[in-house]
């Protein structure tokens, strides 16, 4: 419903009505709405995948379903970073306050940093 439709049929001016839309807590109550609707849309769209995996006509149907339940596991990579070359790395990097360049690249595509310390006595 639009927002002139809405404020005819809860009996407000369309400015007034427009102007509460943008009150933080209407936001919120929105919010919230849209979460639980997400959340119970969800479970019904996991039910199909579920229901598809199982009993879908075509294997190809049935192999797409169980590859998004696999994946959604996390036990699935995207196929544009399978092979030698996948896998994940995290940095941790720390400065030291005033500290502007922490880094530095070598050729071989490795990292390399001076030891941090804290300044503290252990």
């Amino acid at each position: 419903m639009k927002i002139p439709e809405a404020a005819e049929t809860a009996g407000m001016q369309y400015e007034s009505l427009r102007l509460a839309l943008k009150r933080p807590h209407v936001q919120e109550a929105f919010s919230d709405v849209r979460r639980a609707w997400l959340a119970s849309e969800t479970l019904v769209a996991w039910n199909q995948v579920a229901h598809l995996q199982r009993n879908a006509a075509s294997e190809d149907i049935q192999l797409k379903a169980a590859r998004t339940v696999i994946g959604a596991a996390g036990e699935l990579e995207p196929a544009d970073t399978r092979g030698p070359t996948s896998g994940a790395m995290m940095v941790q990097i720390i400065m030291a306050p005033g500290q502007a360049t922490p880094l530095i690249a070598n050729d071989r595509g490795v990292i390399e940093a001076e030891p941090w310390h804290s300044g503290l006595s252990r």
